[in-house]
């Protein structure tokens, strides 16, 4: 059946709209390093970003924090302010590394490969996103703790040798933020090779974000804990 003899028997209203609104997400579907990215939709990505990194980085998956806000133009940033029991505000601010002509390369069929990224590059372009950010101040008030996340589904990044080199990143020694993340999608199975943890996986690029994080689900000794959450 084609799609524009269900639009045309569905009438006007609700039905017509949701075709609509699917035709729309796929005509704007990304084809490249797709896995975080929610096609036209901003507030999607960025609370998907920020849920998938909660439920890596803290032991009871987040639930210390009872309420999540989105904050748009021209309140952020930050992207997101999570509230934990104690009603402490945390900020969190979220950006993506990916390589823009490649994507558009994928999305006009004029090319089927991989950005590749060497050590130098990779540092520079974290390097780069954590400045920029840094020169954008939280508003609203004051904040228990204010968090960079960089996420990527780049696959030379996320499946290959990009793992070893975030692993050996320099830490950033001084920063606005208390902690930085990179964020990659869950491991991919290999043949009979299960991937094991399905959680996102995280790596601390700050300086005493962190020890001894792996592409493994990380649980911090001291937080947060069932009465509260300490950052």
């Amino acid at each position: 059946m084609n799609p524009h003899d269900i639009v045309g028997n569905s009438g006007e209203g609700v039905e017509n709209e949701l075709i609509k609104d699917l035709r729309e997400i796929l005509r704007r579907e990304r084809s490249y390093a797709s896995f975080f990215a929610i096609a036209g939709d901003k507030q999607g990505t960025e609370v998907g970003v920020v849920s998938d990194w909660v439920v890596s980085r803290f032991e009871d998956g987040g639930s210390c924090f009872v309420t999540w806000e989105h904050l748009e133009n021209p309140r952020d940033p930050p992207d997101l302010v999570l509230t934990d029991r104690e009603g402490r505000r945390h900020g969190i601010e979220v950006t993506e590394l990916v390589d823009g002509p490649t994507i558009s390369a994928h999305a006009t069929n004029t090319s089927d490969e991989f950005k590749e990224y060497d050590e130098p590059e990779l540092h520079r372009l974290i390097t780069k996103r954590v400045a920029r950010k840094v020169n954008h101040k939280f508003k609203e008030g004051t904040y228990a703790s204010r968090t960079l996340l960089i996420y990527s589904d780049e696959p030379s990044i996320a499946e290959g040798a990009g793992i070893d080199i975030l692993s050996h990143l320099p830490k950033v020694q001084l920063s606005y933020f208390d902690e930085i993340w990179f964020v990659l999608p869950p491991a991919v199975s290999i043949g009979d090779t299960p991937a094991g943890n399905r959680n996102c996986r995280i790596y601390s690029l700050k300086e005493g974000s962190s020890e001894g994080v792996s592409c493994r689900k990380f649980t911090p000794p001291a937080l947060p804990n069932p009465a509260g959450s300490s950052w």
